[in-house]
């Protein structure tokens, strides 16, 4: 190669009071596309004409050939097989996924599908997090009002976080594990090492989803119950501003690309239509929306996923699996089979280029190549 545009990324060092031994060399992923003047060879080639224009200024939603979408584990017993709300993580580490079904976590080979374990976590898992640095998972148990936290290592449940009603989505930082309570509308604090509440903070209405940018220590919430979403300062708790998606709002899946300041979200824009929203991460303004039609209705758009190398975003719907332009949220794809899958069902793997998909409808884990 001649030329090469390299992206690195990886996890900011956390610097640390503590002394302590380190690796004599850093390995860092390297994740290389074949590249032409027009940009990254993809498996999104636009039809021959190209696409048709709505009258909104948005492509129609054309069939492309997408690369591959497959099931990856489907179980026969429908009281373990992924439903809609059912969350998806995974250990880039191990290669394992980790699927919530029924009242378990089920541990999969990333690659193959293979079942590896079953954690019994005693509810539904709605939002999962992996924690690569601790070797920890955490599962939110709306039922069960609690976080549960898992040790990746031995396979175990390990401590429970009770007194968090409605306990949905989860996000971790360097120093906190946040949690949303859905039933108390608020954001609840935890702290990394001992898993003690450390703060509850007041935000919107029922707060579902939740995202978190590292690096600023900044999250943000979707307060499904009304139109909302919440910016806050993580180490202060301080509320810094507030997105007003306007339509009906009751924003359902969140996605933050932080090297962009873009989150991107899901809601309803009317009782018939869905939409999506790029927000600035910083002030809140909404910067653009695809809105659903008569044409392009958006059914069942609630997951999102967001590749931060290519800057495109995934959606899935009733249609199949949309992608979209991050800067314009322009369609340039739609891969149909797949989909919907909830707010926290999808899981972008950008270094295999892999999409997963907690198809609810067809009660699997599917896979696509993206």
């Amino acid at each position: 190669m001649d030329d090469v545009s390299l992206l690195i990324c990886g996890a900011q060092p956390t610097p640390s009071s503590t002394p302590g031994t380190f690796p004599a060399a850093l390995f860092l992923p390297v994740i290389v596309r074949q590249y032409t003047e027009e940009g990254p060879l993809t498996s999104l080639s636009p039809p021959e004409g190209g696409y048709d224009e709505t009258d909104a200024g948005q492509p129609a939603l054309a069939r492309t050939s997408f690369s591959g979408v497959r099931t990856l584990w489907a179980p026969a017993g429908s009281q373990v097989a992924p439903d809609f709300v059912g969350g998806v993580a995974l250990s880039p580490v191990e290669g394992t996924l980790y699927v919530a079904a029924g009242e378990s976590l089920w541990l999969l080979d990333a690659q193959s599908g293979g079942v590896i374990g079953q954690i019994p976590v005693g509810a539904a898992a709605r939002g999962l997090a992996v924690d690569v640095a601790a070797s920890r998972i955490y599962a939110a148990l709306p039922d069960a009002d609690a976080l549960v936290v898992i040790n990746a290592s031995r396979r175990l449940l390990w401590k429970t976080v009770p007194g968090i009603p409605g306990a949905s989505g989860v996000a971790i930082d360097g120093d906190h594990v946040y949690v949303t309570a859905t039933g108390s509308d608020e954001l609840v604090v935890v702290d990394r090492q001992n898993y003690a509440i450390i703060k509850r903070l007041t935000v919107g209405d029922a707060p579902y989803a939740v995202a978190c940018d590292p690096e600023r220590q900044w999250v943000y919430i979707g307060n499904a119950g009304d139109d909302t979403v919440s910016i806050v300062d993580g180490r202060s708790g301080r509320v810094l501003n507030t997105a007003e998606l306007d339509g009906l709002g009751h924003p359902h899946g969140l996605a933050l690309d932080p090297s962009r300041a873009r989150l991107y979200v899901t809601y309803a824009s009317t009782p018939k239509y869905q939409a999506v929203a790029s927000i600035d991460a910083v002030s809140g303004q909404v910067l653009s929306r695809l809105v659903g039609n008569d044409e392009q209705p958006l059914f069942g758009a609630y997951g999102i996923a967001v590749d931060t190398l290519l800057g495109r975003v995934y959606v899935t719907t009733v249609e199949g699996l949309l992608v979209l332009k991050g800067e314009t949220l322009q369609v340039v794809g739609l891969l149909p089979g797949v989909g919907p899958a909830y707010a926290f069902g999808l899981h972008l793997d950008p270094v295999h280029q892999q999409l997963y998909v907690v198809d609810g409808g067809r009660r699997r884990l599917a896979v696509c190549g993206i």
